[in-house]
C-alpha cells in the first residue's frame, strides 16, 4: 500500500490555533455502549488544542489507523461560524462550490468488535493529528457517511457498520442548539458523498436527516 501525505490535506481536516478561554467549556461528547451498559462518556472541553476520544486500545500512528473501515464526517450546521483562530478546512460543495461545506468533527470505526484491534476514535476539529490522520484514511477504501452536526446527541450506530454487534455510539458536536437542514442542503451532501466515491473509491452511504 502506497500512502501519499498531504493529498487530502487542506480539505477534510482541522487543526485549531487559538488560545484556549478560562473557564473552558466542554464542547463535543461520545457515548458509547455495550450490551445496553455505557462503557465511555466523554467529552472534549473547548481548548487551542482538542485531543481525541479513543476506545479501545491506545492507538499508534500512523500505523493502526490502516484498520479503519468506517468513516463519519461530521458537517459544521448552517450558518454557524468556525470558533476564533481555526485553521478552517473545507469540504467541496458540488451544487454551490463558492460556498464549502465546513468540517466540525470526525469519527472512525478501526477493526472488528470483539478483537483487540476493534476501536472508536472521535476527533474534532481541534485536533492537530486530524489533518495527517486523514491524508492517510483518503487512501483507504472504506465506508464513509456524511452528515450536519445538529447540537443534540446524534447516533452513528449503523453508519459505523456496528447494528446488531452490541455496540451503540452516538456523539453530540458543539452547536449550541439544534440546527434544521435545508432540503438543498442535504441533496449538496449526497451530492458531496457520491462524488467522493467517485475520485477516492470510498463507497459511500450518505444518510443526511433533517
Amino acid at each position: 500500500m502506497t500512502i501519499r501525505p498531504g493529498l487530502a490535506a487542506g480539505i477534510l481536516w482541522a487543526a485549531a490555533t487559538a488560545a484556549a478561554a478560562a473557564p473552558l467549556p466542554t464542547s463535543d461528547r461520545l457515548i458509547i455502549g455495550r450490551n445496553g451498559q455505557t462503557v465511555l462518556d466523554q467529552e472534549i472541553p473547548e481548548a487551542a488544542v482538542e485531543n481525541p476520544l479513543v476506545f479501545g486500545a491506545p492507538i499508534t500512528f500512523p500505523d493502526d489507523l490502516l484498520l479503519t473501515t468506517h468513516v463519519v464526517l461530521v458537517l459544521e450546521a448552517p450558518g454557524e461560524t468556525a470558533d476564533p483562530g481555526v485553521d478552517v478546512l473545507t469540504v467541496p460543495n458540488p451544487q454551490d462550490p463558492s460556498h464549502p461545506f465546513v468540517v466540525s468533527d470526525a469519527i472512525a470505526r478501526l477493526g472488528v468488535p470483539g478483537t483487540d484491534n476493534f476501536r472508536i476514535l472521535f476527533g474534532s476539529d481541534g485536533d492537530p493529528f486530524l489533518r495527517p490522520a486523514f491524508d492517510i484514511l483518503s487512501q483507504l477504501s472504506l465506508q464513509l457517511t456524511v452528515i450536519v452536526e445538529t447540537g443534540q446527541m446524534q447516533d452513528v450506530t449503523a453508519e459505523l457498520g456496528l447494528a446488531g454487534t452490541g455496540y451503540t455510539v452516538a456523539f453530540r458536536s458543539d452547536v449550541p442548539a439544534p440546527v434544521p437542514l435545508p432540503g438543498s442542503l442535504g441533496l449538496a451532501i449526497t451530492a458531496l458523498a457520491t462524488l467522493g466515491a467517485k475520485r477516492r473509491h470510498v463507497v459511500s452511504t450518505a444518510a443526511v436527516s433533517a
